[in-house]
C-alpha cells in the first residue's frame, strides 16, 4: 500500500513544471498602487491650475544669465519640428508593449501585464502634471529672443519642470524590456531590445531640448523617474521566480518533492 501510494504521487508532479506566468496582480501590491495613484491624482487636481501666460514685463525680465550653465545652451534652440517628432517617438514607445502580445504565453497573461502598464502610465502621466503646476518654470524657448512672443505669453510656456514626454518614454522602454526579459530570461533578443528602446527614448529627451521645450535637467528627471517606475511596477508584481522546477525523489525516509525556482 506504502508502494502504492508513492507512485501515485510521483505521478501527480511533472518533472517540469513551467509558471504561466513571473507575475500576479494582487491585492496585497494593487490595492496600495490604487491607494497612491488616487493621491497622486488628488494632489495633482489641487496644484495643477490654470497658470496664465507670462506678461510682457515678466519675459524681459528674464535672463538666460540667471539658468546654471548645464541648461543654459537649451535657452537657443526653438523647433517645432523637432517637438512634432518628440511627440510621435513618444506614443510610439507608449504603444510599443502591445507588440509583446504577439507572443502566445504573454497573450494568455494579457489582462496582469495590461494591468501593470496601466499602473505604469498613470504614474507616468499624473507626476509631471503635479511639478507643472506647482514649480512654474519657463520654457527654454521664453528666454530665446528669435521666438515670437505669442508662444512665449501661452500658458503653457510655464510649464517646463518636468519633461512628461521623456517621462512617458523611459516607463514605457524600461517596461517592455523588462516584461520581456522576465518571460524569456534566456533570449539573446533581451541586451537588443533594451539597447533599442533606450535608444529611442533618450532620442525623445534629446528631440524635448533640441525643440526649446525643456531644459536638460527637466529631461533628465523624467528619464530617472520613468525608469524607476517601468522597472519598480513589474518588481512589485513578481511572482518567486520566472519558472518552477519540481522534481519528486524516493530516498529512505520515502517521497520527497524538491523545489526550484529558476530566475
Amino acid at each position: 500500500m506504502r508502494n502504492l501510494r508513492s507512485i501515485l504521487l510521483l505521478l501527480a508532479f511533472p518533472f517540469t513544471v513551467l509558471a504561466q506566468s513571473p507575475y500576479s496582480l494582487s491585492w496585497k501590491v494593487d490595492g496600495p498602487m490604487l491607494g497612491v495613484t488616487g493621491a497622486l491624482t488628488a494632489t495633482m487636481f489641487a496644484v495643477d491650475k490654470d497658470l496664465p501666460g507670462l506678461t510682457d514685463t515678466e519675459i524681459a525680465s528674464l535672463s538666460r544669465n540667471d539658468i546654471n550653465s548645464f541648461d543654459r545652451g537649451a535657452t537657443r534652440y526653438f523647433s517645432p519640428t523637432a517637438s512634432d517628432a518628440s511627440t510621435v517617438l513618444e506614443f510610439s514607445l507608449i504603444l510599443s508593449p502591445l507588440a509583446l502580445l504577439a507572443d502566445a504565453r504573454i497573450r494568455d497573461n494579457s489582462a496582469t501585464v495590461g494591468g501593470m502598464y496601466l499602473e505604469t502610465l498613470a504614474l507616468a502621466a499624473v507626476l509631471p502634471q503635479i511639478t507643472k503646476g506647482s514649480v512654474d518654470r519657463p520654457r527654454p524657448f521664453v528666454y530665446n529672443a528669435s521666438v515670437d512672443q505669442a508662444e512665449k505669453t501661452a500658458p503653457d510656456a510655464r510649464r517646463s519642470f518636468f519633461s512628461q514626454h521623456t517621462m512617458f518614454a523611459f516607463s514605457s522602454a524600461v517596461f517592455i524590456s523588462t516584461v520581456y526579459g522576465d518571460f524569456f530570461p534566456t533570449s539573446p533578443w533581451r541586451p537588443y531590445l533594451w539597447a533599442g528602446s533606450l535608444a529611442l527614448a533618450t532620442t525623445v529627451g534629446i528631440l524635448r531640448v533640441t525643440s526649446g521645450k525643456h531644459f536638460p535637467t527637466d529631461v533628465l528627471v523624467g528619464a530617472l523617474l520613468g525608469s524607476a517606475i517601468g522597472y519598480t511596477i513589474p518588481l512589485l508584481h513578481r511572482t518567486e521566480g520566472s519558472a518552477i522546477q519540481t522534481s519528486p525523489s524516493l530516498g529512505p525516509g520515502g517521497l520527497g518533492v524538491s523545489v526550484v525556482f529558476a530566475f
